[in-house]
C-alpha cells in the first residue's frame, strides 16, 4: 500500500484515498472521495509505455475471435448510435467542420463521413490510421498520426482555436491520466456554440464489480483503462470547464454475446451466471457494462 495523497485530477481536491493496486500495469489507483473518480496514480513516469504496450496488444487481439464479440459486436451499436447523434447536431451547421479524436480503424469514421462538410481526425496508432486513411480515402493532410495529449503543441492543432463545428471523442478518455487537460484542448478548438459528443465506460458501480470479478478468480482491471469515470466525477469536471450538458444518456453492452464471452474467456461459469441475473433484472450498472454518452455545448 502507498501512503502518498494524491490530488484528484478532475476536481482538484485532495480528498483521496488509496484503493489498490492496477495489476495489469503495476501501477497504485487511488479513490477521489469527493466526486468519486477512480485514477492511477502517478501516471508521468510510465503513461508512454503504457500506450506503445496497448498498441501491440491490439494488434494480437484484432486476430483472435473474441474480437468478433468484444469490439464489433459491442461497437457496432455504439458507433450507430453516435452517428446517429452527430447527424442530428451536424444538421443545425452549414457543412460542418468534424473533429474526430482516436478514429482507429475506421468504424465511427465512415459513418460519420457522408454527415459532415470538412472531416479532420487524430490516431496514435500508425497501423491504424494508415489503413483508415486508405479504406476509406481520407485526407492525409487531416487525418494525422498525434496523441490526444499533444494537441496543444503539435501544429496544425496548435493553431486551430475555435475551428470546429462538432468534436467526437468515442471510448478514449479512460485510457489517457489528463482527462482534464485533454478536455481543455478540445474546448480550446470548438468554436462557440461548438458541440463536443463523447463516450466513457461508466464505472458508477466500479467496486462492486471490482469486488465481484475478484471473487470469481478473474482479473479485476479492464487491461491498460487508467481513468474511472462516474456521472457525479463526469458531471463535475464538465461544470469545471465550462461545457454545458445538451444531452446525457446510458447505453448498456450487457448482451448474450458479451455474457457468453465472459463464460468463455474468462472460464468462469459463475461470473456468467451473475450477468445473465444483471441482464434479467435490468442492473447493467451492476455489471459495469454501461456506456456514458454526453452532448456538451461550449457556450
Amino acid at each position: 500500500m502507498t501512503s502518498t495523497k494524491a490530488l484528484c485530477p478532475l476536481c482538484k481536491k485532495n480528498q483521496t484515498t488509496y484503493f489498490g493496486k492496477h495489476s495489469n500495469i503495476e501501477q497504485h489507483v487511488h479513490y477521489c472521495e469527493s466526486c468519486n473518480f477512480h485514477f492511477v496514480y502517478p501516471h508521468e513516469s510510465f503513461i508512454h509505455t503504457v500506450t506503445d504496450e496497448e498498441d501491440r496488444d491490439k494488434e494480437e487481439f484484432w486476430g483472435s475471435p473474441e474480437a468478433e464479440v468484444v469490439y464489433l459486436d459491442w461497437r457496432k451499436q455504439e458507433n450507430m448510435r453516435i452517428a446517429r447523434q452527430v447527424g442530428e447536431v451536424a444538421s443545425s451547421f452549414d457543412k460542418p467542420k468534424v473533429f474526430e479524436v482516436g478514429l482507429g480503424r475506421g468504424p465511427l469514421t465512415r459513418l460519420i463521413l457522408p454527415k459532415v462538410g470538412e472531416y479532420w481526425g487524430i490516431e496514435p496508432v500508425p497501423a491504424d490510421l494508415e489503413r483508415s486513411i486508405d479504406e476509406l480515402n481520407l485526407d492525409p493532410e487531416r487525418s494525422l498520426c498525434l496523441r490526444a495529449e499533444d494537441l496543444d503543441t503539435c501544429s496544425p492543432f496548435d493553431t486551430m482555436d475555435g475551428y470546429f463545428d462538432i468534436i467526437v471523442m468515442v471510448s478514449v478518455l479512460e485510457h489517457v491520466p489528463n482527462p482534464a487537460e485533454i478536455l481543455t484542448s478540445l474546448r480550446r478548438l470548438l468554436k462557440k456554440g461548438g458541440v463536443l459528443i463523447i463516450s466513457v465506460p461508466d464505472s458508477t458501480r466500479f467496486r462492486f464489480f471490482h469486488k465481484l470479478r475478484t471473487l470469481c478468480g478473474i482479473e479485476p482491471w479492464s487491461y491498460f483503462h487508467i481513468s474511472f469515470f462516474s456521472d457525479t466525477s463526469l458531471d463535475q469536471l464538465f461544470l469545471n470547464l465550462g461545457f454545458s450538458v445538451a444531452d446525457r444518456r446510458r447505453a448498456s453492452l450487457l448482451t448474450d454475446k458479451s455474457i457468453k464471452y465472459y463464460e468463455v474467456h474468462h472460464s468462469s461459469r459463475l461470473l456468467g451466471l451473475a450477468m445473465k441475473a444483471f441482464k434479467l433484472f435490468q442492473l447493467d450498472n451492476l455489471a459495469h457494462m454501461e456506456t456514458i454518452f454526453y452532448v456538451l455545448k461550449k457556450e
